[in-house]
């Protein structure tokens, strides 16, 4: 953690994080129609689905809290995060 001090806290925060990460590109990663574009702080992280589609998405990620919410809040939860 950049200037962070690590403490257990949120030591387990990031680890949950991390996992909840993992899920949900695994998930993304079967994607076959149309195409998603996944950014943390506007950086691509990976890109999902038929590169070639005319449906396109991008969603860029600003924290990490989002992964943990749209792997247990469905569609309204990625839309709110």
């Amino acid at each position: 953690m950049s200037e962070q001090q690590l403490t257990a806290g949120n030591f387990a925060t990031a680890q949950r994080s991390g996992l909840s990460k993992r899920l949900l590109l695994g998930l993304l990663s079967r994607l076959s129609e149309g195409s998603l574009t996944l950014k943390e702080q506007g950086n691509v992280i990976a890109t999902f689905g038929d590169g070639d589609s005319s449906m396109t998405a991008e969603f860029d990620v600003l924290d990490n809290r989002f992964y943990k919410a749209a792997l247990l809040g469905g569609g309204t939860a990625v839309g709110e995060a």
